[in-house]
């Protein structure tokens, strides 16, 4: 079932909803539809088709309920999709993380939501991301923190990065300049030591009485495959 308040879905032309106009429910309307009000697809939830375009302009929103992992509106669009505005989610309670693919459309989506919202609070984080014909709204952890009681929260983290030598030491790359030969300097560049790979994983604590400390370990794999392990154990107390 459509209900809105301004244009038609009952023929085949296009309907643009105006500012203080709303278009919900499910079911399918054959046309294009531009939204500068609010489009709030499903009915507890469902699933709300648009046999053409769809466009949300920067006054425009899009309201989404999740119910569940399982269970939640879902926008079809049988042509391509054009976003901006506000994406409003309707939760009852705060969502689980997750991916919920709340767009799908045949042809490319474009733009994006200014905003997101909540119905209820939520402690974690929500990005829309935009993939071919599919807009997928995924909740991660608001913060990695562990709060493992009212006294002491852990801090996991993890590390990874790469570094290619160019030269073998500072000597080289100082004579290669003064040089001033642009040939000699490439033949130096490519005489390189090779690649280093660094990573690591540390843990972290602190406590509501001033008292912080890590535990890291972290591996270096350089040149000629060689190894270097590294465990540090830190602590300090701050007044």
């Amino acid at each position: 079932m459509l209900n809105n308040t301004t244009g038609s879905a009952t023929g085949s032309g296009d309907v643009r909803i105006l500012a203080d106009g709303s278009l919900g429910g499910g079911g399918f309307m054959a046309g294009s539809l531009v939204n500068n009000g609010t489009v709030a697809p499903g009915n507890s939830p469902g699933t709300l088709r648009i046999g053409r375009n769809f466009q949300q302009n920067a006054n425009g929103s899009l309201v989404m309920e999740i119910a569940s992992p399982e269970n939640f509106d879902v926008l079809n669009v049988g042509g391509k999709v054009r976003l901006d505005g506000r994406l409003a989610i309707d939760n009852d309670s705060p969502l689980e993380l997750g991916q919920f693919k709340l767009i799908q459309a045949k042809g490319p989506i474009s733009g994006n939501f200014d905003s997101i919202t909540f119905t209820r609070s939520q402690d974690t984080r929500a990005r829309f991301i935009v993939s071919d014909g599919t807009g997928t709204l995924v909740i991660a952890p608001g913060s990695y923190l562990h709060k493992v009681s009212e006294q002491l929260t852990l801090i996991p983290e993890a590390s990874v990065f790469w570094q290619h030598e160019f030269l073998r030491d500072s000597e080289t790359l100082q004579a290669t300049l003064n040089q001033g030969s642009g040939g000699d300097f490439a033949h130096q560049v490519s005489d390189s030591d090779g690649d280093s790979v660094f990573g690591g994983v540390a843990l972290g604590f602190q406590t509501n009485f001033g008292f912080y400390g890590n535990i890291s370990y972290d591996i270096e794999i350089g040149r000629e495959s060689e190894l270097n392990h590294t465990l540090t154990v830190s602590a300090d107390w701050r007044f």
